[in-house]
């Protein structure tokens, strides 16, 4: 009888598998329709979009609800379900969102997560055969898109560092995180605030970030919500908030910032948490680091000043605050060309490019400088440290650094070589 139930329940769970795959392959199958709406939002600039554009005029075929939003000429639609980048996809129900998609998606994946989320009673079938008529589907009324919030009159761009310095703190279950930020743009849709990764390296889907500006030395909160944030090959995080009115920003540098050794900077931030504060200093390496561009001034940050930004003498963002050398006294900051990188790729600031400097091919962005001597730092097993420094290294030679830094990154063995930065100066968190 055991011997029975068990062949019985393997055959059904068999039987499952084949109809689950006969879906998920046949396009015959997705035949069905429930009451989940999508709301597709494309850029006709971005080639993914058109993927997307097929795959909604496939689902609107079938019977489903779509709402195509063009992202850039309904910029209203946008701002009200805080749309970063296209194509992304939000799935609602009940005009209420229960699943968001960033970038491409294929039909059937699409297919499954709408059936999915729609109401059980609301799923039937959909004719397929193409002379019979579908019932026309109201979007707009299902899930209102009419203007909510008037756009803001445009301001004329002023960098106004001190002013665009915000605190931010991390509230976790087990942790508490402070750090800074730069407002960098202000918009309808709300302003963006650049910082460091590292500062939500233990968030969780009940963290809650804050926000705060400081006016006339009073702070004001403001809750947050996280854009996109890397702790690994690059320390670089983005934050957006609401104040619903113009705040300062700082402009980010437009070109790739020629800085030397030497120039004089200051930074901005929140010294143990406290009001923003600027500390003068200057550039004392460049580029010391394989990998992504860096930048060194005199000066060790203290606790809290990360994510604060770095600041050439005419008040543009050159760099971003990720850690302190302590033994060097000094502070450590992402390049301009890490920040560039990160706000293209998001599509958040589309900065120019002059053709003369990039001659060969002006769409492409300048790769970062090899540099002019690399300092390498020999540490043995009783812990003494001898540094070389090595004139005008050969590109085979950065190469062959740059992959056994790859390899070797999360090592911690004696004799270890720090061609690339590692544990040696620390995170301000």
């Amino acid at each position: 009888m055991v011997a029975r139930n068990r062949a019985t329940t393997n055959l059904f769970w068999m039987l499952l598998s084949w109809i689950t795959c006969g879906i998920l392959t046949n396009p015959l199958a997705l035949a069905q329709v429930g009451d989940c709406l999508a709301i597709v939002f494309v850029d006709p600039e971005h080639p993914d979009s058109q993927s997307m554009e097929q795959v909604a005029a496939q689902a609107i075929e079938m019977g489903w609800a779509i709402r195509r939003v063009d992202a850039r000429r309904e910029s209203h639609v946008t701002q009200r379900w805080r749309i970063h980048t296209a194509p992304t996809t939000v799935l609602t129900q009940g005009g209420r969102e229960v699943d968001r998609i960033l970038g491409p998606v294929n039909w059937t994946d699409l297919y499954r997560r709408m059936i999915r989320f729609s109401a059980p009673d609301s799923i039937k079938n959909s004719p397929l055969a193409p002379n019979e008529s579908k019932p026309k589907v109201d979007v707009d009324s299902l899930v209102p898109m009419r203007r909510s919030v008037p756009p803001l009159a445009p301001e004329p761009l002023q960098s106004d560092p001190a002013r665009a310095t915000v605190r931010i703190m991390v509230d976790e279950p087990d942790s508490h995180a402070i750090g800074s930020g730069t407002v960098i743009q202000c918009d309808a849709q709300g302003a963006v605030v650049l910082t460091c990764g590292h500062l939500f390296r233990d968030r969780t889907p009940k963290s809650i970030i804050t926000v705060e500006r400081f006016e006339n030395g009073t702070p004001v909160k403001y809750r947050a919500e996280l854009i996109d944030y890397q702790i690994e090959d690059v320390d670089i995080g983005l934050l957006l908030f609401h104040p619903n009115q113009y705040v300062p920003v700082a402009q980010v540098a437009q070109h790739v910032e020629n800085l030397a050794q030497g120039d004089p900077v200051y930074s901005m931030g929140c010294d143990h948490g406290q009001a923003p504060s600027r500390r003068d200093s200057q550039v004392t390496k460049l580029n010391r680091y394989l990998g992504s561009a860096n930048i060194e001034t005199a000066g060790a940050p203290v606790q809290g000043r990360s994510g604060g930004g770095l600041f050439n003498r005419r008040g543009e963002l050159v760099g971003v605050c990720f850690a302190a050398d302590t033994q060097l006294d000094e502070g450590l900051y992402c390049g301009t060309p890490v920040v560039h990188e990160q706000l293209k790729k998001l599509g958040l600031l589309k900065l120019p490019m002059s053709p003369a400097a990039n001659p060969g091919n002006p769409e492409r962005p300048l790769a970062v400088q090899a540099p002019t001597t690399m300092t390498v730092i020999l540490t043995d097993s009783s812990g003494s440290t001898r540094q070389l420094t090595i004139d005008r290294p050969s590109e085979q030679l950065i190469d062959k650094m740059r992959q056994e830094s790859q390899g070797n990154l999360q090592a911690n063995a004696q004799n270890q070589v720090r061609w690339k930065l590692t544990s040696a100066p620390k995170s301000l968190r």
